[in-house]
Order: structure tokens, then sequence, then C-alpha cells
């Protein structure tokens, strides 16, 4: 009997230390992948959608980790990434506390070949479900997996820009007849329209703003020769179409945007207007109602 207590005890002190390669360890994904965050996970506001009575805000969701295969040969691994709330020091989904705007888990899968960067920007839209409680972060955890291994890397935490306020804002109002402004909805007006005198080539504005299937964009070119480009984004990194136009002559120029495929929501419409080398950029919010 006191032999048996003993052997059992061992087996338990064995067992105790020893893991199972499913589990993380450190910074390492198995034991030639060396992970290594490059900065802090962010968010970058965008535009808004609406969904009935309920309002998010669109985000470039930023994560940055290399990752340092210590082989010859190429490793492949696989990807979660999980958007949920950071709350109490640790990642918990977002089912009782946040809402959607299409998915809250992207995956994906990467070959890696000596020392890699893998660079996620992914396009979340996510709300509050009680939108005066921003005493938390929204929060990330992100699992890489050995493809063949199936060993595993897990970090999570909070994602920095996690405020009310990191979102585009200030929506300069018009008219079906003109580009006039008459007022800033959702102020304070984050620059919409700005340029200087100077510059060859500058917008106007957008009209009428709100928007519902079509609108007149607006701008002048000082000289002969120019181009212009403009792109309808949901955030600064994700654009929903963008245009461009040939070589333009000097004077006002007008041009119709279809919304007809543009959900409801607040878009920032990006203006580049170029003549010869120089380059001339502004920006205007627009909301679309459907």
């Amino acid at each position: 009997m006191k032999q048996s207590v003993i052997i059992l005890i061992l087996a338990i002190v064995y067992l105790s230390g020893c893991k199972s390669n499913t589990e993380p360890q450190g910074n390492k994904l198995g034991p030639s992948i060396t992970v290594t965050s490059n900065w802090s996970p962010s968010l970058d506001g965008g535009g808004r959608w609406f969904n009935g009575a309920d309002t998010g805000t669109w985000y470039d969701a930023k994560l940055s980790y290399t990752l340092d295969n210590s082989l010859s040969s190429p490793k492949d691994i696989s990807y979660r990434l999980e958007i949920g709330v950071f709350k109490n020091g640790m990642f918990q989904s977002g089912g009782g506390e946040l809402f959607y705007d299409g998915d809250s888990v992207f995956s994906g899968s990467h070959t890696i070949r000596g020392s890699t960067t893998l660079d996620l920007t992914q396009l979340i839209g996510v709300g509050r479900k009680n939108r005066k409680d921003w005493s938390y972060a929204y929060g990330y955890r992100l699992t890489l997996t050995d493809i063949t291994t199936k060993d595993l890397y897990v970090t999570e935490g909070p994602f920095s820009g996690s405020d009310p306020e990191n979102r585009f804002h200030g929506v300069v109002y018009t008219t079906e007849q003109s580009p006039d402004p008459l007022g800033v909805l959702d102020a304070p007006d984050d620059s919409d329209w700005s340029h200087n005198a100077k510059d060859g080539v500058f917008p106007l504005s957008i009209y009428p703003n709100p928007v519902m299937k079509f609108a007149s964009f607006t701008w002048i070119v000082q000289e002969q020769g120019a181009i212009a480009a403009f792109s309808l984004n949901r955030t600064p990194r994700d654009s929903v179409f963008s245009l461009a136009t040939p070589l333009l002559q000097a004077g006002q120029h007008t041009y119709s945007i279809s919304f007809d495929n543009v959900r409801t929501g607040m878009y920032r419409l990006y203006f580049s207007g170029k003549i010869g080398g120089e380059v001339f950029t502004s920006h205007g919010d627009v909301i679309v109602l459907k």
C-alpha cells in the first residue's frame, strides 16, 4: 500500500511537469517560432453605421507581430482573431455587452519563411449596448496555431483607441440646390473640405448632404491639366468605392455620384487633386440615408 502511494505521487509530479503541445508557452509558437509584438494593438476610428435605433462605429483594428522561424523549412500557421471587451484584466466575448456589424471572429493562414511580419488590419463594426459605459476597452484575443504540430500561441489584451471620440466627426450639411454649407451636424467639425486659397485643386462640398441616392460633388481647378480622384471610406483604410477623372480644364467641375449601393451610415469622402508634381488633399463627411 505504501509503495502504491509513492508511485501515485511520482506519477502526479511527472504529469504536472509535462505540458501539452497545445498550450501556449511564453513568446514561442512551438520550439521553432518566436513571436514578438511590434506595437500595441490599436483602433483607428472611422464612420458610423446605423441599424434601427442602434449606432456603432467602424474601426481599423490593427495588430502587428514578427514571427521568426528558426528552421530552414517553411512553417504554415493559422490565426484566429476574436473581438470583444477587455474587462477585469481579461478578454471576454462581447455577446452581452456589444453588437456587431458583421463578424466578431476572423481567421486566416500564413506561410512563415524565415522572419516574417504578420500585419493584421481588420475592418470591424462595433457598438455598445450601454452607450454611456466606456469604463472598459474593446479587447482582442489572437490565437496562432502551427498547422502541422498544433502548437499554440495565445495573446489577448485591450485595444488602445477605445474612446467614443475616436471616429469621424462633423458633417457639413447642404441642400440639393447648392454646395454652400448651412451648418455642421455631429460637431465638432474635423476640418471638412479644408484647403488653402493657393491650392491648385480644391473641393467645395458635396450636395445634398445627407444624401439618399445621388449627390453632386464640386471642386475648383485653377490650372489646366489637373487630375482629381476621390474615395468614399468607412475607415481611413477601407474604401467603399473610388473614382478618378481624366485631365481637367481650369474652372469649376461637378461630378454626380450614385449612392444606390451604399448602406445607411456616415462615411468620409477623401479628395486628391494633382497638378504637375503637386498634390492637394482634403476630405469631408457624408451621411447616407435609405
